[in-house]
Order: C-alpha cells, then structure tokens, then sequence
C-alpha cells in the first residue's frame, strides 16, 4: 500500500502586492489549516529574487516573464486601469492619448514609465508627479485626494470607478488582461 504524503515542513513564498495580500495569502492560511505540520512564510517585495540562492519555493509575479527557461504557471489575470478623480479632470482635462499624460500629474508607483497598446503595437509613455509610492493603497487615496492620475490594478479602483467616485481614462490603450504567474525554482520543476 502506498503511504499518503502529508505536506509538512516550511512553504517559503514570495509575491508582490494586493494580489498577493488578497488571493494568495488566504490560500496559504488555508493550507495551514489543512495541514497542520505546514508552516507559511510570505515574503512581500517588488524586488525579483534569485529564487534558488534565497531558497523560496513558489514566487507570484505579474505581468510578462523574461526568462524562458523558468517554470511557470499562468494562475489568473488582471486588469489596470488609469483614473482619476471628475474634480481632477474638471479641473486640468482629460488625456485623450497617452503622450497627453505627459501634461498632467502622474500618482507614481515603481515605475514612471507606463506601456500601453496602441493599434497592437506596445509603446511606453514616461510620465511625472509629485507623489511616488510603491504601495498601492497610498496611491488609491492619493487619486482619491483628487491630486493625480494613477495607474493600478483593478482590484483597488474597480468598486470606485462603477460607483462613479473615480473615472476610467485611456481605456482602448490599455492590455485586456496582464497574466499572474507561480513560478518555481528549476530545482523543484518535479512540483508542477
């Protein structure tokens, strides 16, 4: 007969932002809960580890992978969206193109150079402003302050933008969908 494998031991995960906080963290408490021998560490950062030498086992990243001889796993997607308050735009218009951003102020996070489609052609658009933060809770109450537009996933603004408190700009530029990966190290390919 053969022997049920219970998991057991350290799962060390390490993942980035709201998806992170929202979908991936109530599975791993669940797991601890099934299995109690498991224990869960979540590391959150931006920063792309080396998943080998920092001994992680599981690595949540969005958007497109560089690296094509890493293992991994398409788990969901996502949707961004750029927005801003009606008494921003009252006040300093509304960018009907990208390059229109470059005009106004830009609630920053990591990146101050924001990619859009235009007619399935990628092209990027550097934009400035005077608040910079690379947790997107500041920013959602930075855009909420009406002192900007930001660019940030749907799962902070979705609510807001149907109950008319944030409007959605540059729409037919944005990808429809940005793919969430679990990427493992390639010394554990066989858990996939």
């Amino acid at each position: 007969t053969q022997t049920e494998q219970i998991p057991r031991g350290n799962l060390k995960i390490t993942l980035a932002g709201v998806f992170g906080e929202e979908y991936i963290t109530p599975l791993a408490l669940n797991l601890m809960k099934i299995y109690p021998e498991l224990s869960v560490e979540l590391s959150f950062s931006e920063k792309i580890v080396n998943l080998e030498a920092e001994d992680f086992d599981l690595a949540i990243r969005v958007g497109t992978l560089n690296d094509s001889q890493i293992k991994a796993v398409k788990i969901a997607v996502r949707k961004e969206y750029i927005c801003a308050t009606k008494s921003y735009l009252d006040q300093f218009g509304i960018p009907k193109k990208p390059e229109e951003l470059r005009a106004h102020q830009c609630i920053l996070g990591n990146n101050d150079q924001w990619s859009f489609q235009d007619k399935k052609k990628q092209k990027s658009i550097k934009v400035t402003g005077k608040i910079r933060s690379n947790n997107g809770r500041v920013m959602l109450n930075a855009v909420r302050q009406g002192l900007g537009i930001a660019k940030l996933p749907g799962v902070y603004v979705k609510d807001l933008i149907d109950k008319g408190e944030l409007i959605p700009l540059l729409q037919d530029y944005l990808p429809h969908e940005i793919p969430i990966w679990a990427i493992i190290p390639t010394h554990k390919k066989e858990a996939l």
